[in-house]
C-alpha cells in the first residue's frame, strides 16, 4: 500500500511539474533539431537550461502554454533557452537568446509583462505582438521586422540607445548597421508577405 501511494505520488508530481509552469513544448518539428545535442521529440518539453538548434531545411516550433507565446526557430539557428522554476521560491525562469539565425515570436496574450527575448547585439522587450529576428554571429548584427505591435529594441552596443518599432517597421543594430540603432523603416506589404512566408505560423 505504501509502495502504491509512493508511485501515484510520484506520478502526480511529476504531472504538476510538467503542466504548472510555463515549459516550452515542442508543438512541430521538421528535420534536424536537437537540445543540449539531443534529438528532441514531438510534444517534449523543455524543462532545463541548454542550446536548441536546428540544421540545414531544419526548423522547430515550441509552445509555452501559460503565457502564451509561440516561438518558430528557422534552419540553421541557434537559441540558448532557460527554462527552469524555482520550487523554494515559486519563481520561474525563462530566458530565450538568439544566438544565430533566424526565429519568429509570436506573443498570444498582451496582459504578460516584462516578456524579452535577446541577441548578442539587442534586447527585445515584447507584449502581445509578432515578429520576425534575424541575429548573424559571423556579421555581428541584429535585424527585426515587426507584423502586428510593438516592440522596445534596445542595443546592447552602445549605453542609453533603444527605439520602438511598430507595426510593418524593420530595425537594425550592429555589424554592417553601426552600433548605434539606425533610421527605422516602413515596409510595404508585399515585403511584409515575403519575411511571413519565410517562417509561417501554420
Amino acid at each position: 500500500m505504501k509502495n502504491l501511494f509512493f508511485i501515484f505520488s510520484l506520478f502526480s508530481f511529476s504531472s504538476f511539474a510538467k503542466t504548472d509552469h510555463p515549459w516550452a513544448q515542442i508543438i512541430k518539428k521538421q528535420g534536424v533539431v536537437k537540445f543540449k545535442d539531443i534529438d528532441v521529440k514531438q510534444d517534449e518539453m523543455i524543462m532545463d537550461k541548454g542550446i536548441l538548434e536546428t540544421g540545414p531545411k531544419s526548423f522547430v516550433k515550441f509552445k509555452v502554454s501559460q503565457v502564451k507565446n509561440t516561438i518558430i526557430l528557422g534552419p540553421n539557428s541557434k537559441m540558448d533557452m532557460v527554462m527552469l522554476h524555482n520550487h523554494k521560491t515559486q519563481k520561474h525562469e525563462h530566458i530565450y537568446t538568439l544566438t544565430n539565425g533566424i526565429c519568429r515570436w509570436i506573443s498570444g496574450d498582451s496582459k504578460v509583462k516584462d516578456q524579452k527575448i535577446n541577441t548578442p547585439h539587442a534586447a527585445i522587450g515584447v507584449r502581445g505582438t509578432d515578429y520576425y529576428l534575424s541575429t548573424n554571429d559571423l556579421l555581428g548584427e541584429t535585424e527585426i521586422i515587426v507584423f502586428d505591435g510593438q516592440v522596445n529594441f534596445e542595443s546592447k552596443l552602445t549605453d542609453k540607445d533603444e527605439k520602438l518599432i511598430s507595426k510593418n517597421q524593420w530595425g537594425g543594430v550592429g555589424g554592417r548597421f553601426g552600433n548605434k540603432i539606425g533610421k527605422i523603416l516602413n515596409l510595404d506589404q508585399k515585403v511584409i508577405e515575403t519575411f511571413k512566408s519565410i517562417l509561417p505560423i501554420e
